[in-house]
């Protein structure tokens, strides 16, 4: 996981002033009341390669 935020995400980020995570909160957790969010990095890879089985999962 380092490995990949310093050598893939580092360079990716390197131009960007701030702003590199969009924060969607999505409520409470049933059971223990914890809050829960979506994290999403921003400046996604242009082109991004689709595996066979992916797309038979986003239909």
């Amino acid at each position: 996981m380092v490995v990949k935020v310093f050598d893939e995400l580092g360079p990716r980020f390197q131009t960007r002033p701030g702003g590199y995570l969009r924060i969607l909160k999505c409520g409470f957790r049933p059971g223990d009341n914890a809050p829960m969010a979506f994290v999403e990095l921003l400046d996604r890879p242009e082109g991004g390669e689709v595996v066979e089985g992916e797309v038979a999962e986003q239909a």
